[in-house]
């Protein structure tokens, strides 16, 4: 069975100084850090690129290729990943074959945010069905689940998900709550375990 490693990092938590970490991830991240206006995407953009120079040694823009649909691949194909953020949290998925993940803060996913992206079969059950306290969780859980199918897919919202009542057919996902206030979702045709390594 193929083992999905989810490595997550603070953006906060950062021991090494930023001059430092720029000089080993690649242009293309380094780049997406220097344009962000924002403090918290701009640390998240330097996480991005850190964490892949750390777990697959990424350090330049000829280690890597970007689909049609602007998804960023190993050229050598020896690993498939996915990147995520939200909030304080960077994540990267390391998988031999084709993985989505995606990372969201719980109380950030409404009704009405859900409803931009779940396919209406998919987003009544939901709502009919959660209720009380699990109710947001059941939330964020779907909303994640959904990005990480078109992750994995390759195309993220290039496509409309609310189109495709098969969606979520075929795809093995696990959703669980992270740190608290977040919720981390990864999906994958091909059956998996997971494990988490958090970066110190």
């Amino acid at each position: 069975m193929n083992t999905i490693t989810i490595h997550t990092i603070n953006i906060n938590n950062l021991k090494e100084p930023e001059s430092e970490i720029l000089n080993t991830i690649t242009t293309h991240y380094r780049n997406k850090y220097e344009r962000a206006k924002v403090k918290r995407v701009n640390k998240q953009e330097l996480c991005a690129g850190y964490l892949l120079y750390k777990y697959l040694g990424v350090t330049s823009d000829e280690q890597l290729t970007f689909n049609e649909y602007g998804k960023p691949m190993l050229k050598n194909g020896e690993k498939e990943f996915s990147l995520s953020h939200s909030g304080d949290y960077v994540i990267l998925a390391v998988s031999d074959y084709p993985v989505g993940a995606d990372i969201e803060r719980i109380a950030r996913v409404k009704p009405d945010v859900l409803k931009r992206v779940l396919p209406p079969i998919y987003y009544e059950k939901v709502v009919n069905d959660a209720s009380g306290e699990e109710k947001q969780m059941i939330l964020a859980k779907s909303w994640t689940s959904v990005e990480a199918i078109i992750k994995a897919e390759g195309k993220g919202f290039h496509i409309d998900p609310r189109a495709d009542e098969a969606l979520m057919d075929g795809w093995n996902i696990e959703s669980f709550s992270y740190a608290e206030n977040y919720v981390i979702s990864v999906a994958s045709k091909e059956m998996f375990t997971f494990v988490i390594k958090e970066h110190n």
